[in-house]
């Protein structure tokens, strides 16, 4: 064999490998360090809005169909990044998780029918996107390298699954509805939804639960030591106890809708009243309750600076407010 044909062999080899590990190293996704949660629980119970990460904050545009956008915490730059109307963001590595809720692009007559419910995955910038579960889905969490959620099987009922990163081995975690909203440490704490409302636990290392605590509670969020807590037992009104204690200390009277801890600082809150409901704010320990907006509001979530919620009867506006800053919320405008 000539020589030329030789060089020109291998020259060939050696492209075919370069585009085979070029493509490998497009589709592979690396793996996430132990201990990553792609977004805070008080945001995650509140649908997953705003997810901060890396000196970005990711966000449903209330005033652009709910589609995503992303920012610097100061809100400067924002910037459209998917074009469909997201929930349940959540962000780490070099990827956005998020639920998508419908399909902008889609006309009205056939809405319904080409919607692209679902889980997907995107690059920071929105691209590269894929789909990791096409389905109705209830709630989204990233912990580690795995995507937990919830759906409807037309079996077993509300159960978890998970599916890893990469988009294989989707797995059933259980076969009762464990909402994985707040994740710490590979445990997700959770009220009990069936039998009794205790705050229960769930390993994801070896899938084993057990019961913290007797009570009859919801929407548990674990930081800085403390569980938090809606107590139904006392009209939904808001608790904390540390973790491992058995005392636990009423935070306020008022009967609530839902909250959010932010910073480890402040919780700001929806009080319920058919004469004077509120968005209202306090610190951790209960002290300094004070109103931040008469009315009705939901989908309280926070980034480092701003708490952000909407009228309840309203989804294409929201208010923001500084997180440590006098009382003073505003219209937020997206610029």
């Amino acid at each position: 064999m000539k020589k030329s044909n030789i060089l020109f062999l291998i020259i060939l080899s050696a492209l075919i490998i370069a585009l085979g590990v070029f493509r490998f190293m497009s589709n592979h996704v690396a793996e996430n360090p132990v201990g990553t949660v792609g977004n805070t629980p008080g945001n995650l119970y509140n649908k997953g809005m705003v997810c901060e990460y890396d000196g970005y904050v990711y966000f449903h545009n209330y005033t652009d169909q709910g589609t995503l956008y992303r920012m610097k915490p100061n809100e400067t730059e924002p910037k459209q990044i998917i074009k469909e109307s997201v929930a349940y963001i959540n962000v780490a590595g070099k990827y956005v998780y998020y639920y998508q809720n419908h399909d902008n692009n889609s006309g009205a007559d056939l809405a319904f029918l080409s919607r692209n419910l679902g889980i997907y995955r995107s690059t920071l910038k929105g691209k590269n996107t894929i789909c990791l579960q096409k389905a109705p889905v209830t709630t989204v969490a990233l912990i580690n390298s795995d995507v937990y959620y919830q759906y409807f099987d037309d079996t077993y009922g509300l159960n978890l699954y998970k599916k890893h990163i990469d988009n294989t081995k989707e797995e059933q975690i259980t076969d009762e509805p464990v909402p994985p909203l707040c994740p710490v440490n590979n445990v997700i704490y959770y009220a009990k939804q069936v039998g009794d409302h205790n705050l229960c636990s769930l390993n994801i290392t070896n899938g084993s639960t057990s019961t913290v605590f007797n009570g009859n509670i919801w929407n548990p969020i674990v930081t800085g030591g403390y569980v938090y807590y809606m107590n139904n037992l006392d009209d939904y009104a808001l608790y904390r106890r540390k973790l491992g204690d058995v005392n636990e200390e009423k935070l306020t009277d008022d009967r609530i809708d839902c909250y959010n801890v932010v910073n480890n600082s402040w919780i700001y809150y929806q009080s319920n009243s058919t004469i004077d409901p509120a968005i209202k704010r306090m610190h951790v320990d209960g002290s300094e309750n004070e109103v931040v907006m008469r009315g009705n509001y939901t989908e309280i979530n926070a980034s480092s600076m701003y708490v952000y919620f909407r009228p309840f009867d309203n989804e294409t506006m929201v208010y923001h407010q500084l997180i440590n800053g006098p009382v003073n919320p505003q219209t937020f405008v997206v610029k």
